[in-house]
C-alpha cells in the first residue's frame, strides 16, 4: 500500500469556513488533482492500493477523483467535504447565468474501471453548504453525486463508508457503457430474416433492421430503452439478433434476447441485425439504445450508510450488489 505523501502531490488538510475564498476552491481543486495524481501514481508503479493520511480535505466541483483498476483507495477515516456556496460564483463556474445554486459535479467517480475499491471514510456533498435562499428553485436541483458508478465499471466496491449531502443520489448507478448507439437509424422493413441462412425473408408480423455495425474489441453487449423512463416502444421484450462476417457471410442467431441482458458477440462479427416479434409498422418510433461493454455490472456498496440526500433517503446498507440487469 502506498502512503499518500501530501507534500509531494500538493494536497493540503484542512476545510475551510464559509465564507469561501477563491484561494479556498483553487486549495480544494488541488487536492483532487493531488489524489488523482498520487492515485495515478501508485498505479503505475504497482501498488495494490493508496492510503490517505487521517484528516479533513476540501473538495469542490467541477473535477471530480477518479479510481483506477485494480486499486483500493483507503481514505483512513478521513472527512472529505464539498467547498459550495448557493449565492456567490464558484471560480469554477464557466456558465453567464446567475443560478450560482445549479452548479454541478461529481466527487469520486469509477468510470470504466475493474477491481477497484474504496473503503473507510466520510464523503459530505454540496447540500451541506446551501442556503435554499431561492428554495423553490434550488430545492428542484438534482444534479450532484458523491460516489459514481459509470461507463461499464466492474467489480468495484463502496465499503465501511459515509456518504451524505448530495442533491442527487448519494451514491449513484449509471446506466452507461465504454460505447452506446443511441438514435440510430435501424432502417426498418416488413420483414424477417432465414435461422438457417441468416437472408431476409418476407412476413406480415415482425420487423428486421439493416445492418448495424458492431464496434471492434467488443465481447458483449445490450439492448436498453432510451430518455428518462428507459421504454423501448416494443410490442415484445424479446429479440433475435443475427451476426455477420464483414463481407455479410452469416455466422449464426440468438433468439429471444431479452432486454437488458447480456449478449454475447461471437469471434469475427462485424456487423448484425435484429427481428422484432409482433411488429407491423416499419415507420414505429422503437426507442432502443445499444450498450457495448455492458452498463456496470457486479458492483458492491456494503457496510455503509448513506443519507441527508436531496430525497431524503436514509440507507444503512449491509450490502447491495449491482449486476447488469440492477442498475439504480
Amino acid at each position: 500500500m502506498y502512503l499518500i505523501d501530501l507534500n509531494k502531490w500538493n494536497i493540503k488538510q484542512g476545510i475551510p469556513s464559509k465564507p469561501y475564498t477563491d484561494a479556498d476552491y483553487f486549495m480544494a481543486d488541488a487536492n483532487i488533482q493531488g489524489i488523482n495524481n498520487a492515485i495515478q501514481y501508485a498505479y503505475n508503479n504497482g501498488y495494490s492500493g493508496i492510503i490517505l493520511p487521517r484528516g479533513e480535505y476540501a473538495l469542490c466541483y467541477p473535477r471530480e477523483i477518479k479510481m483506477a483498476s485494480h486499486l483500493t483507495f483507503d481514505l483512513n477515516s478521513s472527512t472529505l467535504k464539498v467547498l459550495y456556496d448557493s449565492d456567490r460564483k464558484s471560480p469554477f463556474d464557466n456558465r453567464t447565468t446567475t443560478d450560482y445554486y445549479n452548479f454541478k459535479g461529481n466527487s469520486i467517480v469509477f468510470d470504466n474501471v475493474t477491481n477497484a475499491h474504496l473503503t473507510g471514510g466520510t464523503i459530505i456533498g454540496d447540500r451541506d453548504d446551501r442556503s435554499f435562499s431561492n428554495l423553490n428553485a434550488e430545492r428542484k436541483m438534482e444534479h450532484t453525486y458523491g460516489v459514481v458508478f459509470q461507463r461499464s465499471t466492474k467489480y468495484c466496491s463502496v465499503k465501511n463508508c459515509i456518504v451524505r449531502d448530495y442533491m442527487g443520489d448519494n451514491i449513484t448507478f449509471s446506466s452507461s457503457a465504454i460505447r452506446e448507439l443511441v438514435e440510430f437509424n435501424m432502417y426498418l422493413t416488413l420483414n424477417s430474416i432465414d435461422y438457417p441462412t441468416g437472408q431476409i425473408v418476407p412476413s406480415t408480423n415482425t420487423l428486421a433492421t439493416g445492418f448495424i455495425t458492431v464496434p471492434e474489441g467488443f465481447h458483449s453487449f445490450l439492448m436498453a430503452g432510451a430518455g428518462y423512463s428507459r421504454l423501448t416502444n416494443l410490442t415484445s421484450r424479446e429479440v433475435d439478433v443475427f451476426f455477420y462476417r464483414t463481407d455479410n457471410r452469416f455466422i449464426g442467431v440468438l433468439k429471444k434476447r431479452k432486454i437488458y441482458t447480456d449478449i454475447s458477440i461471437p469471434l469475427g462479427a462485424t456487423k448484425m441485425r435484429m427481428v422484432f416479434q409482433n411488429e407491423t409498422n416499419p415507420a414505429k418510433n422503437i426507442q432502443l439504445s445499444l450498450k457495448f461493454g455492458l452498463i456496470p455490472h457486479h458492483n458492491v456498496v456494503e457496510h455503509s450508510e448513506i443519507y441527508n440526500g436531496q430525497k431524503r433517503r436514509h440507507f444503512t446498507w449491509r450490502k447491495l450488489q449491482c449486476g447488469t440487469a440492477q442498475h439504480h
